[in-house]
């Protein structure tokens, strides 16, 4: 038997605490759990505080996590809940414990610390191109703190990568840390070799002789350097993490056009660094064969005939193998399934490779299940918003056949609201047979905003806003801060330069639980910019109804009611019709609009049309004297023409007339005017239009019955974000009622640029007049302004 065996075994067999004592202190071992049990009787007699290397901390701080203390009794769980929190305040390497016996009642109990170092300073160097204080931006670690070798290394990295962003992709970066061992403190020294800031010049691809290289071009997101805007869009900077991916972008896109066999290789990707300054970059590929499909068939369906399946299906014998349109024809014919109620049906697509021909057939292999209805509609997440209100989106009602193509519908229609981030639905078995209940599980989105800011136009030198909205608001709910109930609000405050604005405005979008949505605006306009010889002061209400009437046509009747004030007027360079209509008058309105809106997006619109047919009437007992009629119609078509450059060709049409009752005139306020941003770019604000005299001999545009607007724009991406386009303008505003003549037509060309900023579109237009009328001014006009134009 070992020696401490045989001592273990007189342990044992005496079982005397003060042996246990002197083995503890001989041994320099803390007694553990087993022993903690004899030594809860004994008494601390001191605490001893010891340091092995650098004193970082006082042992006052020490002591204040030591939960124990002089003359009380002797606990091994105090001791281990003093280490943990010890070792959470991140002063120390390690700790250890140990008991030195004084006699048979009395022990000290003592600590040794090993600690860590405090970092001294933070140096940077060799960093010429990027200043010192950009870098300590980016890192964690601060004078003063712990000092954690961890952290410096993911410190090493972000500054790593922010070079590489920065263009400066050969940078290397190391560290050196000098310690202290008197203080206990860390000199922590960043050690940077910049390079040269090297830019992509060149991406050439080998190998591809199926596939142009421009294609490719626009399947990476690598880019190269862009010498006019690449400040802006940071183009030409190289990231090895994202050609990495680009690489698997080109692989999956030649798979995708029937090349199977496509190799594309990272290891074989050639970056060459000419100069300094330049990167050149060479993607091989070897395509290898390009597949066809061959014959298509369709086994296990005996609920539905072949054909009608594979109508459904956008694939044909002789086209090029393309693996994602594989899985959307076996996706078309689970929702063939789908949308009469065989909710559990599965669609596996087989490939069958024909070696004679190469060729590549396909088998839909169908697993037909039962049909299915809908059981209970089951809804989660709605925190704040009302169940009614997820509900009346709903493409599906409990009884009905559960078609999983008006569930997908129903989640666009939820989506769609933006009252949510995320939807889900998805069918949920039941103990009844046939029977399935819907889930809805929705992330509500944050649909209130509170936004100010400062703008500025062409028209406008300077404009200052607030503006509060709610897209799903509840009047009647306090409790949920008035949330919840998908109706709109909407309070805007604005003062400019020359012109100051209130809105409020409220909309209930399902009136008494119907598809009918019902609103009230409240607004006050004050305008300086539309002359400059009056000011003009409009305020009032509008009450409409809307309602989705087939298809994608909308319909909006409305009755609006408004006080107008022409003050400010210069009697010498105001005209007749200016200064007749000095002071007040109030109109009221009735009309309806119908609308047809398909475009892809309403900000930057590449493809789709929007179309808008109007009439309204004024006069009535609260606006005597303004009895007039309206009929306008606009429209605008988009076109993508080319995949490069996102080429897009747009047509902007407008017409309408005004016409007064009762040989009355048509209020000049409300009358049609073109010129400015939004119509004729080449021509002052409202500056076309029949003029009149002024008692200062000048002519003052003041308006027409009936207008006539034209304009065509192509635009391509220059660089991403940044559009260029080019543009005809081509109009006419005549005196008369339903008099299109135009002869009298003014038109100019003009170059613009459009870009997203902070989510609207900022547009600047540079236009030249062709042709004007005498008074128009001829010189070129420059209009930035936000906003879309129809």
């Amino acid at each position: 038997m070992s020696k401490p065996s045989i001592v273990l075994l007189f342990i044992i067999v005496c079982g005397s605490p003060f042996v246990l004592q002197k083995l503890a202190a001989t041994q320099q071992l803390t007694p553990g759990p087993s022993s903690s049990s004899s030594t809860n009787t004994y008494l601390i007699d001191a605490i001893e505080i010891e340091f092995d290397g650098i004193k970082n901390v006082s042992e006052e701080f020490i002591l204040s996590h030591i939960l124990l203390r002089n003359g009380k009794p002797y606990s091994q769980s105090l001791i281990d809940r003093s280490i943990r929190s010890l070792y959470n305040t991140g002063f120390f390497q390690l700790i250890e414990t140990r008991l030195q016996p004084l006699d048979a009642q009395r022990v000290k109990l003592i600590f040794t610390f090993k600690s860590k170092y405090r970092v001294q300073e933070i140096v940077f160097e060799g960093n010429q191109r990027i200043s010192e204080r950009k870098l300590r931006k980016k890192i964690e670690l601060k004078q003063g703190e712990v000092l954690d070798e961890l952290q410096i290394n993911r410190d090493l990295e972000t500054l790593r990568e922010y070079y590489h962003k920065k263009g400066f992709s050969q940078a290397e970066l190391d560290y050196t840390i000098e310690r202290n061992d008197t203080l206990g403190l860390g000199r922590v020294i960043y050690e940077i070799d910049e390079g040269t800031k090297a830019l992509i010049t060149k991406i050439q691809f080998t190998g591809n002789q199926s596939v142009k290289s421009r294609k490719l071009l626009k399947v990476i997101e690598t880019r190269k350097r862009n010498l006019l805007f690449g400040w802006l869009t940071g183009s030409g900077r190289f990231k090895e993490d994202i050609l990495s991916e680009d690489i698997d972008r080109v692989r999956d896109y030649y798979r995708d056009l029937g090349f199977l066999d496509v190799e594309v290789s990272d290891t074989e990707t050639i970056i060459e660094y000419p100069d300094d300054d330049r990167i050149e970059i060479a993607i091989p590929i070897k395509e290898g064969h390009r597949y066809s499909i061959g014959d298509i068939s369709i086994s296990g369906n005996q609920l539905f005939q072949p054909q009608s399946l594979l109508e459904n299906i956008q694939l044909e014998k002789g086209d090029d193998f393309s693996p994602s349109k594989v899985a959307a024809a076996a996706e078309a014919i689970r929702d063939y399934y789908g949308a009469r109620g065989y909710l559990e049906t599965k669609v596996r697509a087989k490939r069958i490779p024909n070696l004679r021909t190469s060729d590549i057939g396909i088998e839909f292999i169908v697993a037909e299940s039962d049909q299915y209805r809908v059981g209970s509609v089951k809804i989660t997440g709605n925190d704040k918003t009302k169940s009614t209100v997820i509900l009346r989106e709903l493409a599906l009602a409990p009884g009905d056949i559960f078609d999983l193509v008006r569930m997908k519908n129903s989640r666009n229609r939820l989506l769609n609201t933006r009252f949510f981030e995320e939807v889900n639905l998805s069918p949920e078995p039941t103990d009844i047979p046939g029977r399935s209940n819907l889930r809805v599980a929705v992330k509500e989105a944050r649909t209130g905003n509170l936004t100010f800011g400062a703008g500025f136009s062409s028209l406008e030198r300077a404009v200052f806003f607030v503006e509060l909205t709610q897209s799903n608001f509840d009047l009647s709910n306090y409790r949920s801060f008035f949330q919840g109930d998908g109706q709109k609000f909407r309070l805007r405050l604005q003062i400019g330069s020359s012109s100051n604005q209130f809105l409020l405005a409220f909309e209930e979008p399902w009136l008494f639980e119907r598809e009918l949505a019902a609103g009230v605006e409240l607004f006050r306009t004050e305008t300086e910019y539309n002359s400059s010889v009056y000011d003009e002061l409009r305020f009032g209400t509008e009450f409409y109804l809307r309602k989705r009437l087939f298809e994608l046509v909308e319909g909006r009747a409305f009755y609006r009611i408004e006080h107008v004030r022409i003050f400010n007027v210069d009697d010498a360079e105001a005209t007749p019709t200016i200064l007749d209509a000095e002071g007040s008058q109030s109109i009221s309105k009735v009309g309806v609009a119908l609308t047809r809106d398909t475009r892809d997006n309403l900000l930057m619109t590449t493809s789709g049309s929007r179309v808008r047919l109007a009439t309204e009437v004024a006069g009535g007992p609260f606006a005597a004297g303004t009895d007039y009629w309206r009929l306008e119609a606009k429209g605008a078509r988009f076109w993508p023409i080319s995949d490069l450059g996102d080429q897009v060709l747009s047509l902007i049409g407008r017409a309408g007339t005004v016409a007064a009752f009762s040989g009355d005139n048509v209020p000049f306020f409300d009358r049609y005017y073109l010129g400015g941003p939004n119509s004729l770019r080449g021509f002052d604000f409202r500056e076309v239009s029949p003029h009149e005299r002024a008692a200062d001999g000048d002519d003052e545009p003041i308006g027409g019955d009936s207008f006539g607007f034209f304009s065509i724009e192509y635009s391509l991406v220059l660089v991403e974000p940044l559009r260029f386009a080019i543009f005809y303008d081509w109009g006419f505003v005549n005196s008369s009622d339903f008099d299109f003549d135009p002869s009298g037509y003014n038109d100019n060309w003009g170059i613009g640029l459009r870009l997203l900023v902070l989510g609207s579109p900022l547009r600047l237009d540079l236009a030249f007049p062709i042709n004007s009328e005498d008074y128009n001014d001829q010189t070129s006009q420059f209009y930035f302004s936000f906003g879309t134009r129809f």
